[in-house]
């Protein structure tokens, strides 16, 4: 989905995380320049970055 500037992808994290994430909401900066992770309930992974 787009919102203005941005373009926002919702799925389910699969990922095995090493670290004891928070159980609620989980920010991290992308690999991508211009890109920000959320992980929601260790779950959903939410990722907000910049629309080309």
């Amino acid at each position: 989905m787009r919102f203005g500037k941005r373009e926002l992808f919702i799925c389910r994290d699969f990922y095995k995380r090493m670290y004891r994430s928070n159980p609620v909401v989980e920010c991290n900066a992308g690999i991508q320049p211009g890109h920000l992770e959320i992980l929601l309930f260790r779950k959903w992974l939410v990722v907000m970055s910049k629309a080309h």
